[in-house]
């Protein structure tokens, strides 16, 4: 079944033409909503990433930042555990 652009718009629509037409409109919105959560996902990611690559490279470039970080988790974990979300202030 061929669909012409009248069609979309509403013109000289049958009943087969209109559930077509609108099978076509629902899945482009599904099409546009996973590209929207991807897009969304990708940009979280990325700036995550630019981040953690920035909080790594001041590290690496100042030792003694990295000690005091170092000792802070130390005095509020301890070396015995990993940290947690109760380790945060409330």
């Amino acid at each position: 079944m061929r669909l012409v652009f009248s069609q979309v718009l509403g013109f000289k629509t049958c009943k087969v033409c209109y559930v077509h037409t609108m099978m076509i409109i629902l899945i482009s919105k599904a099409n546009q909503l996973t590209t929207l959560c991807v897009d969304l996902f990708l940009g979280g990611t990325e700036t995550t990433a630019s981040t953690v690559g920035f909080a790594l490279r001041y590290l690496i470039k100042f030792p003694e930042i990295q000690e005091r970080a170092r000792q802070e988790i130390y005095s509020v974990v301890g070396k015995e555990r990993l940290p947690s979300t109760e380790d945060m202030p409330k």
